[in-house]
């Protein structure tokens, strides 16, 4: 639910566009095509996952893997316009999604932004932004101090939990 009580359900339609079905509280329900109102930037690979979340702001995310192979952001402010963030660019261009990489996004308690997906390198990534920072690519292994990485095909779940951790 949105800041509007609004229902949305977001997937990739046979135009391969990310599209939004919306609804609002007693009206009906509509097709948005999210890439298109973005302007029209880069559109998600055929099999991209995606994953989304409402900020505290009302804010909405919807994340994908880009045809570029990198994982884009589409946002939207209330009373705003949806725009198209390149997330691997913006943490400067760290290493990639391994294609077909499950993606899971979420909102911390600092107002941060967590995207996470599985790399290239078979590591477990996090793209991370706090409030007046940049984005960074996290490889959340490597920060473990365990080698053990996601078996071939492995779902991803992650999750701010109400012990303050993320999870």
């Amino acid at each position: 639910l949105d800041a509007d009580n609004g229902q949305h359900v977001n997937f990739i339609g046979t135009d391969s566009h990310v599209h939004e079905l919306y609804i609002a509280p007693h009206g009906h329900w509509v097709n948005n095509d999210l890439i298109h109102l973005s302007g029209d930037g880069i559109g998600p690979s055929r099999t991209s996952s995606l994953s989304g979340y409402l900020g505290p702001d009302g804010g909405q995310h919807v994340n994908f893997i880009g045809t570029d192979g990198q994982v884009h952001e589409l946002y939207i402010t209330p009373h705003g316009h949806w725009v198209n963030n390149n997330l691997n660019q913006l943490s400067g261009n760290g290493i990639r999604p391994a294609p077909n990489s499950p993606l899971s996004g979420y909102w911390g308690d600092n107002n941060s932004q967590h995207v996470n997906f599985i790399g290239t390198d078979g590591h477990v990534r996090e793209l991370y932004i706090h409030p007046n920072a940049q984005w960074v690519n996290n490889d959340l292994n490597l920060l473990s101090g365990n080698s053990t990485v996601p078996a071939a095909g492995s779902a991803l779940d992650a999750y701010f939990g109400p012990d303050n951790g993320e999870h």
